[in-house]
């Protein structure tokens, strides 16, 4: 028992903050991930698939270590910072007092001193009979110390006084596992997870106990609770934002990211969080910029158009956002208007071969091949070994020769 129950209250600490922009971003992709992982193997959970579903908890547990919440990812604030504390709320009691009581325990039982941590801790229960957190707490000291029998009634008690206290409930159920009591501790955990049902660690645990009972010879079925989708989370959104308004150009971290299973969650999440920053900060060409990168990435196309000509009415020669005009113009058949803004480009200094193959493919769906052929070479100029310009001047004159316009 000793080696699952480990004592934790939240200091607050924030020595894992992640500054870097580009680890942050694969941070938030790895939340969005782990949860999808997790609604996965609670499907797998109520189809009772428990070895599968495991699998799945464990990878979601791996990446739910770090950050607990969406918006803790987006503040880059370390999975300690837990409140548990609550018991003490929710019993009534004073949640300072007893915070302070789980604390002094926990110093001390950092430092070795188990016997003096407990002592504190029933010396805690004197003063505050009721408190459940204080229970609770006793009853991880002695799971830890393998007082498993006591750490039981420990456990029982804090969840009579408080029935919601899904940290009891998991102690209460480990305790059960190593009684080999597997239908009580499923019975445990299913409470527990449907308290918190975002919680990978007990949804894994559930998935174990499950699968324990059934090889018993117990008839076993869950029904476990499905957590909310996070993608539209105001606070991580907020997070996200400040992130943004002091460096625009950390949406590229973004938008380099691979596509992937959760390309929609993580841009749903990237687009709402610039629509934030643009209605505070309505006069920034780069950010109508850069959100209209990310509706492609959702396919919104016609947004993403709108917001790029808000950019470059904003700054005429915003050259990145006029070459994205060129792009978006071109891909839904506005010929003329994509040719126009990209000649703008060049004009403003956008000499690049793939601006220059892009406008030579105008010109020749426009029936322009002279003109088709300029660009091809431009782009050839640049980059002599630039094949895919050199493939659409070849294609270009097969088709003059073979008599085609």
């Amino acid at each position: 028992m000793s080696d699952n129950a480990q004592p934790h209250f939240g200091d607050g600490s924030d020595s894992h903050r992640v500054r870097d922009p580009v680890e942050l971003v694969a941070a938030v992709r790895r939340y969005f991930e782990t949860q999808a992982r997790l609604r996965k193997g609670i499907r797998l959970v109520n189809a009772s698939r428990f070895e599968e579903a495991t699998r799945e908890f464990s990878a979601a547990e791996a990446g739910d270590a770090d950050w607990p919440s969406l918006p803790a990812c987006a503040a880059a604030d370390p999975a300690g910072v837990r409140g548990d504390g609550e018991g003490a709320e929710a019993a009534g009691q004073n949640p300072g007092a007893v915070e302070s009581l789980v604390r002094d325990a926990l110093a001390l039982w950092s430092t070795g001193r188990t016997g003096e941590a407990i002592a504190r801790l029933r010396q805690g229960i004197e003063q505050h009979r009721e408190a459940a957190e204080l229970h609770y707490q006793l009853g991880t000291l002695l799971a830890a110390a393998d007082a498993v029998d006591e750490a039981n009634g420990c456990y029982r008690r804090a969840v009579v006084l408080d029935p919601d206290h899904a940290d009891a409930l998991v102690g209460l159920a480990m305790c059960e596992g190593v009684r080999r009591e597997t239908g009580k501790a499923v019975r445990h955990l299913t409470r527990a997870q449907q308290l918190r049902p975002g919680d990978a660690r007990i949804n894994l645990l559930l998935s174990m106990a499950a699968r324990a009972a059934r090889q018993q010879g117990q008839p076993v079925a869950v029904r476990a609770a499905t957590p909310q989708p996070p993608a539209r989370d105001a606070e991580a959104i907020g997070e996200l934002s400040r992130v943004i308004e002091t460096e625009p150009d950390f949406v590229d971290a973004f938008l380099s990211l691979p596509p992937g299973d959760m390309e929609k969650e993580v841009f749903a999440l990237l687009a709402e969080t610039l629509h934030t920053v643009l209605r505070r900060q309505p006069e920034h060409a780069d950010l109508y910029y850069h959100c209209s990168r990310v509706l492609v990435r959702l396919g919104r196309r016609k947004e993403a158009i709108e917001l790029t000509e808000r950019a470059v009415r904003i700054d005429p020669k915003f050259v990145k956002a006029l070459i994205q005009l060129g792009r978006l113009y071109g891909q839904t058949n506005r010929l003329t208007d994509a040719t126009a803004r990209l000649e703008q480009a060049i004009a403003q200094g956008a000499e690049y071969p793939d601006v220059y193959l892009l406008l030579g493919n105008l010109y020749r769906d426009r029936g322009q091949p002279d003109r088709a052929r300029w660009a091809f070479d431009k782009a050839l100029g640049i980059n002599e070994r630039y094949v895919a310009a050199r493939a659409a001047r070849a294609a270009l004159t097969i088709t003059e020769q073979s008599g085609f316009d």
